[in-house]
């Protein structure tokens, strides 16, 4: 046998011995990741029975109200006409209610356009609001569908519901008739009960943004009229939406869900994920224990205090970047994390400045503090979700100011916009009847 021969065949021979060590190596480390992810799973069995997606749509299946009664359902029949008529009024009247100035009202010949709308929207416009009685709602997947792609179609209706119920109570405010616009309001608030705790963030964020609309509207109506019979069930809507625990379920479902994906991934029922899988095995499932190691320590966080949660998030170790399956979880969960921050500040100031709305009209008179609200009218304060500390209150030559210091954690004396900027607060601004109804022109 020649020299070159022998070089070849023991060159060949050690590529072999190589491929079979690192084949080796990588069913050992797959074997040991697979391991430690059904570890982590049954740790979860035993610590959060349930948590498991599937396992949360079929509570969520169990739990939906009888169709006539379902939020969603009845919200989903409103013509797809309708949606563009209210889009395109609202795109071409977008500043048919002056904005600087919510005490001011609009010029009469839009005022008699938006009535003129309201007419033609009645039969949508009393079909979202019987669902203002309505429990709950939502829509859950057949047994057996792909995590992977579901549907949120069901989420741009609730929007469109909403923006039927503030363009109402608006009108109706416009028209001093504070009743009938907190009716609308309280119905526009409800509609985040057709979620059906849907174990994903954007319906977290969906909520949050019915949330803001509902108490940015409840600021209109409280600068065009005096609502008497309605303001006590408006704050006990306020006060059963801010004991949702939205950030906590939102967090657990998407656990459920990158659980679910990932073992979908990992399947081959996603474009790649086999050739995934056949490469880097080992890799795939070590991300995917971190990502139920993460996903189960930022349940927890939200699970604790309001004023914690961004700094705790904040002292989590993240993923490095090359963990492109879950590095960029990190981005949406603090984006949720604030944007719910400011959902429940709002919530907050709007359930205490119903409650100064309310003393008022007893009283004839604002109230010194908050301590000088009865029992009998707000139970108990709710706190700064950003501080932990008790919401701030002002007294204004026009009225009283109640608001949060917002995410800079800096009272700036009640600075008051509709961003989240440093030194900005967050809250309402209530006036004494004599500045409400301003005219157009003033």
């Amino acid at each position: 046998m020649s020299r070159k021969r022998k070089w070849s065949l023991r060159f060949f021979a050690l590529v072999v011995v190589i491929a079979i060590g690192l084949f080796a190596y990588l069913a050992w480390q797959n074997r040991d990741q697979r391991n430690n992810l059904e570890a982590v799973r049954a740790k979860l069995d035993a610590d959060d029975p349930g948590w498991r997606f599937e396992e949360i749509q079929q509570r969520r299946r169990a739990n939906l109200p009888p169709d006539r009664e379902n939020i969603t359902l009845q919200v989903m029949q409103i013509p797809v006409a309708a949606e563009k008529r209210l889009n395109l009024w609202l795109n071409e009247n977008e500043d048919w209610l002056p904005k600087e100035n919510r005490t001011q009202l609009p010029e009469a010949e839009r005022l008699a356009a938006a009535k003129q709308l309201r007419a033609e929207l009645q039969p949508e416009i009393d079909r979202v609001l019987a669902t203002g009685k309505m429990a709950g709602g939502g829509i859950v997947a057949p047994v057996g569908t792909s995590t992977i792609g579901i549907s949120i179609n069901h989420l741009n209706r609730l929007r469109l519901a909403a923006a039927l119920m503030r363009f109402n109570a608006q009108l109706f405010a416009a028209e001093n008739d504070g009743d009938n616009a907190l009716l609308s309001c309280q119905a526009l608030l409800n509609l985040s009960n057709g979620t059906n705790d849907e174990p994903m963030l954007i319906t977290a964020l969906t909520r949050g943004a019915l949330r803001t609309l509902a108490c940015d509207t409840l600021d209109r109506v409280l600068g065009y009229s005096e609502p008497k019979a309605n303001l006590e069930m408006m704050q006990s809507a306020l006060e059963k939406e801010a004991n949702t625990r939205l950030l906590a379920e939102s967090f657990r479902g998407e656990r459920a869900l990158m659980d679910a994906c990932m073992e979908e991934i990992r399947a081959g029922n996603a474009v790649g994920s086999t050739m995934l899988d056949l490469i880097f095995p080992a890799r795939f499932r070590a991300q995917h224990v971190q990502g139920l190691h993460m996903r189960t320590r930022i349940l927890e966080i939200a699970n604790g205090p309001s004023h914690e949660w961004l700094k705790q998030f904040h002292e989590m170790p993240k993923p490095n970047p090359g963990e492109v399956l879950i590095a960029g979880l990190v981005p949406s969960d603090e984006k949720a994390i604030q944007a719910v921050l400011r959902t429940q500040s709002k919530l907050h100031t709007a359930i205490v400045a119903v409650a100064c709305e309310r003393f008022r009209a007893a009283n004839r008179r604002w109230p010194k503090s908050l301590d000088e609200i009865p029992k009998t009218i707000l139970a108990q304060q709710p706190s700064d979700p950003y501080t932990g500390q008790p919401l701030k209150f002002l007294t204004t030559p026009t009225g009283v100011l109640v608001y949060s210091v917002g995410q800079d954690t800096i009272d700036d004396g009640g600075k008051l916009t509709d961003d989240a900027k440093p030194g900005t607060d967050i809250g309402m601004q209530l006036w004494s009847p004599e500045f409400r109804r301003s005219k157009p022109s003033e």
